[in-house]
């Protein structure tokens, strides 16, 4: 019964929850030096086949461009092996993308052909991935800052400070809050502000008092 509880709880949850949590976070500089290796090495590599091309002597004149092509190459291979380093896993599935264990035996040697020849290709995809999940975790700092001062205070014993009583089941409220605590009743009623005219009206009315416009939306 437990496990299909939280199995349950599991599907309920979006594809991006279920995913991000699993994926290596990566430092702002680490996606900085990763992507700018790879980066760099395109550049080189497209600049020397441009440089080769130019060439009409296929001897010394092909030296520059040579070594130009073979930097780009070993580029490749470090951007490469250090992600395979770092998260093998992630990166030979794409965090999920690949599904080796679903293919049958010609499936996986046919993609880890091409996966072995087209794998600095990859690197596109993944540290795209990498980027998402890097910015998804700086987009939760401010949660997990109020929610290690939540536990701060907690831990001290620091009580939330209350200010009037429900109007629905007497009880306290607690300072700024937007319901009761205690019966989910709405604290503050904010007016409502005809569409038609722009009339000001109470928070539970249904018409505009001034052009009888309906309110309810």
């Amino acid at each position: 019964m437990k496990k299909q509880w939280q199995q349950g709880v599991f599907d309920t949850l979006s594809s991006e929850e279920q995913v991000l949590p699993q994926r290596r976070l990566y430092s702002k500089r680490t996606l900085l030096i990763l992507a700018s290796g790879y980066i760099t090495s395109g550049i080189l590599y497209f600049v020397s086949g441009a440089i080769l091309s130019s060439f009409s002597q296929p001897e010394d004149a092909q030296l520059i461009p040579g070594m130009l092509g073979s930097i780009a190459v070993l580029g490749f291979i470090a951007v490469v092996v250090s992600l395979l380093i770092m998260d093998w896993h992630g990166f030979t599935t794409l965090n999920g993308w690949i599904k080796w264990r679903r293919m049958k035996t010609w499936q996986k040697l046919v993609v880890g052909y091409l996966f072995i020849g087209f794998s600095f290709l990859l690197v596109i995809p993944y540290l795209i991935q990498a980027y998402s999940t890097y910015t998804h975790d700086k987009a939760q700092e401010p949660a997990r800052l109020r929610r290690k001062i939540a536990e701060q205070e907690i831990q001290v014993g620091i009580i939330p400070k209350t200010d009037g009583a429900c109007r629905i089941c007497h009880k306290p409220l607690q300072v700024d809050a937007e319901f009761c605590m205690y019966c989910g009743a709405v604290v503050k009623e904010h007016p409502k502000i005809c569409p038609n005219c722009a009339t000001v009206a109470l928070a539970d009315a249904k018409w505009c008092p001034k052009c009888r416009t309906p309110l309810d939306g």
